[in-house]
């Protein structure tokens, strides 16, 4: 799902990632797939299975996304523009099982046709 472009563009991004997570966790796995648009810079369009194998090779087949709203502790966020001015990178820890951990999504919002294409570019340790 494109964003649209906003005068704060990264405060409606981490609101779609916020979104993105809170459906991963209740099991709307279609609907959290649909607001990504646009596959990774390397060509990488994730799917529910290779977003469970990077959650369980990061600790067990039990790891899953809770609701971000529920998770404890301190949530991470960084976010900054890309040199050539067409969009900018949000990346956010991922709550599991209960807490939020030090596994982050990366998501890249590119403009174009104004708005921004929305991709999730990888989920790493950070």
């Amino acid at each position: 799902m494109p964003l649209p472009l906003a005068p704060n563009p990264e405060s409606e991004a981490l609101k779609l990632v916020l979104r993105w997570l809170d459906l991963i966790a209740a099991g709307k796995w279609n609907e959290a797939l649909a607001l990504i648009d646009a596959p990774s810079s390397y060509g990488q369009a994730w799917s529910r299975a290779q977003i469970e194998a990077r959650l369980a090779e990061y600790g067990a087949t039990s790891t899953q996304i809770t609701p971000p709203a529920t998770a404890s502790g301190t949530r991470h966020v960084s976010s900054g523009r890309f040199d050539d001015r067409q969009g900018f990178y949000l990346d956010c820890d991922l709550p599991l099982n209960g807490s939020w951990s030090d596994l982050s999504a990366q998501f890249e919002f590119r403009a174009a046709n104004g708005q921004f294409s929305v991709s999730l570019q990888d989920i790493l340790v950070k």
